[in-house]
């Protein structure tokens, strides 16, 4: 499985004295419904509470903290800043810089990083192959196929220029409008078109498929990415005119090896006249790069006929598609009108790996998140493939069942919650001072402290619990310290994100110099710790921080 980065700069603070700043805080904004200039926020803050004894001066990074909490929201425009509170009923979003990442299996916006760190490393171009402009077979990764195999979607790489381009415009559109009223959804419709921000952190268009028992979550099918799976109905937003598919038709492409005889559009999951309990059962897989030549288009369907190649040019087929591997779990061709719920676990026993059980020889690690040289969570390769079927199982589980009642909301149990698009299992740390329906935990599988409503919680299940070990591990990097100033600047962490995000493709090793120990975070639950050398593509990252300026050698 190809695993995702996750870039956050810096962690929420959630000690006691942060949490009581931003109570204070939050009462000060309230009086503001249109927003405070944090300038001024600041000097009121500082007349009310500081110079009055009865708080201490705010940190240096605070209104990082607010962009970090969920109960705020900080929008920077002309060199200014200005904070808002975030209404009780609104989804939680992330943090604007993960909003900003390209999606996993796409080129990320900014590739220079990863050139530069491994100069050895070229990005894939398309200069040594055949214009597509000039050939009648273009090469397509096929990213899902139907159950029955009849008909599948790809994205044409002659396309991904555009491609890139859309998603670039997209992030950079709702970024800046997903709070103002002219994006909000009062009404869900099926078959209608809206942007929702999916799992990879990016927006995305999606085609609503159903709207079965007024759930929260919805059935959707991701137009540009050939997926139907599922989205939170409050997280969608309007889609822009200037978005529609009038204007960018989709990137994921209908094909079919021959005429589809007596399909109907209620049969195919890109029609606006299908439903989900119409349509068949359409199943993601890892994409598979094939040669497509079109040889004809149907326009009632909304569908090209085509021919796959081989690799000397002959006719090929799509059997091997059949066995291709099922990266993610798809949706029922079936909607039930009743859903067992899934049974909750009993006797959850979720514990770390001991220290002693770590490798002391050179690894293949995933890089799940990183805020600094000192805090980076890692998952090692030799691990999987349990994390898949760990999150397929939780996925299913979580939703279809409902949110827990707040009775059984204790600290120190674990819950999945939903974060952003994805379930992830969490520790609950504390509920918030600042609203009894929200919560502090700690995702422990990608290392995360974060701050969530109980709408986004569930019991995890007995299927789930199977998995008792929590799959990650923290690093910090040898040899290097910060600049002369003793902290990691922002600089550098951004450097570390553009870098780590570029190199989800490439080998990364990491090798530790001594003993393992604990991580000491909060209360949260203590993960095995190393120190050592992190290795990308053979090249050492913290030499590479070195040559940058952002940071010195110990």
């Amino acid at each position: 499985m190809s695993q995702s980065y996750r870039a956050q700069i810096g962690e929420l603070d959630v000690s006691e004295e942060a949490e009581e700043a931003r109570e204070f805080l939050y009462a000060i904004v309230s009086e503001y419904p249109t927003g405070i200039d944090a300038v001024f926020l600041h000097e009121q803050y500082n007349k009310k509470y500081v110079e009055t004894g009865i708080a201490n001066e705010l940190p240096r990074d605070w209104l990082k903290q607010l962009q970090l909490a969920g109960e705020f929201e900080v929008k920077e425009l002309g060199g200014s800043a200005t904070v808002y509170i975030v209404h009780k009923d609104a989804i939680i979003l992330p943090d604007l810089v993960a909003a900003m990442l390209p999606r996993e299996s796409e080129k990320p916006l900014n590739v220079d990083s990863l050139s530069q760190a491994l100069p050895e490393v070229k990005p894939a171009t398309n200069g040594d192959e055949p214009d597509a402009s000039t050939t009648t077979s273009p090469k397509a990764d096929i990213l899902s196929i139907s159950h029955n195999g009849t008909y599948f979607y790809a994205r044409f790489e002659k396309d991904n220029p555009q491609f890139d381009a859309f998603v670039k415009k997209m992030t950079q559109y709702y970024t800046e409008h997903h709070k103002t009223s002219n994006v909000a959804v009062d009404a869900v419709e099926v078959n209608k078109l809206y942007a929702v921000l999916d799992a990879a952190c990016n927006w995305s268009r999606v085609l609503v498929k159903d709207l079965a028992c007024d759930s929260s979550i919805l059935p959707c099918f991701f137009i540009d990415y050939g997926e139907l799976r599922s989205a939170v109905r409050s997280s969608l937003k309007q889609l822009d005119s200037t978005l529609s598919v009038d204007v960018i038709p989709a990137f994921a492409k209908c094909c079919a090896v021959k005429n589809l005889i007596n399909v109907k559009p209620k049969d195919l999951v890109h029609s606006t006249e299908s439903i989900c309990d119409g349509t068949t059962l359409l199943k993601k897989i890892d994409p598979i790069n094939v040669q497509l030549k079109t040889t004809s288009h149907d326009d009632v369907l909304n569908y090209d006929v085509v021919t796959v190649l081989a690799a000397d040019g002959s006719a090929g087929n799509l059997d091997f598609l059949n066995t291709a591997p099922i990266s993610a779990p798809g949706i029922s061709a079936t909607s039930p009108t009743v859903v067992s719920v899934p049974t909750p676990a009993t006797n959850l026993n979720i514990t770390c790996r001991d220290p002693k059980e770590m490798p002391t020889k050179k690894e293949v690690v995933h890089i799940i998140s990183a805020t600094d040289p000192d805090n980076i969570s890692i998952r090692l390769e030799n691990w999987y493939p349990a994390p898949d079927y760990l999150y397929a199982a939780m996925a299913r589980d979580s939703e279809n069942s409902p949110p827990p009642p707040k009775e059984i909301i204790e600290v120190g149990k674990y819950f999945a919650a939903k974060l952003e698009d994805t379930w992830e299992r969490v520790q609950i740390i504390r509920p918030s001072t600042t609203d009894t329906d929200y919560w502090i935990v700690y995702a422990v599988d990608i290392g995360y402290f974060h701050l969530v409503h109980r709408s986004q919680l569930r019991q995890l299940t007995e299927a789930v619990s199977k998995f008792n070990r929590i799959l990650l591990a923290k690093c910090r990097l040898n040899g290097i310290k910060p600049n002369e100033s003793g902290v990691w600047s922002r600089e550098l962490q951004t450097a570390m994100q553009d870098i780590l995000l570029s190199a989800t493709k490439s080998t990364v090793e990491f090798v530790p110099d001594g003993e393992w120990t604990f991580f000491e975070s909060f209360n949260a639950p203590k993960l095995p710790y190393a120190t050592g050398t992190l290795k990308i593509d053979g090249k050492d990252f913290a030499e590479y921080l070195v040559s940058l300026g952002l940071a010195e050698k110990a």
